[in-house]
């Protein structure tokens, strides 16, 4: 496990929570047609990329979007942008929530969650919280 210093708070890093249940959720939503590698070598892959990307480069909601869309083709430039205020628990506050979950949590919506029309339609049914939860669940 790994403790970051932010001010006088303790972040914990997506190395710690970026785990193999958020891919496998992503990889059952995302049709991945990579004939080189089995689903457990992109699971594993996205997870070194995060994790390496966090080592380096912090931002835990950026590392996880970024290791994901690379590997998965999860995502894009805008969002792992817009993510890196979440960092730290927002704004690196730590009295948010984690940014390595908001991370997957976003990647989850990109790929099931309400479209911008559906949302001027008022539709209220989304399946994006199917997965979510369990992601949630697993995380606290």
């Amino acid at each position: 496990m790994h403790l970051y210093l932010i001010g006088d708070q303790v972040c914990i890093g997506c190395r710690t929570y970026l785990d193999h249940e958020i891919l496998k959720e992503i990889l059952t939503l995302r049709s991945v047609v990579n004939y080189m590698k089995s689903k457990e070598q992109l699971i594993e892959q996205a997870y070194c990329l995060a994790f390496k990307y966090e080592a380096e480069l912090g931002s835990c909601p950026q590392c996880v979007l970024a290791a994901l869309n690379e590997t998965l083709e999860v995502g894009d430039e805008t969002t792992i942008k817009s993510a890196d205020v979440l960092a730290g628990g927002s704004a690196l506050s730590t009295r948010g929530t984690c940014g390595a979950l908001v991370g997957g949590l976003l990647a989850l919506g990109s790929l099931t969650g309400r479209t911008y029309n559906d949302f001027k339609l008022g539709k209220t049914r989304r399946r994006v919280f199917r997965y979510a939860k369990k992601i949630v669940r697993q995380f606290y």
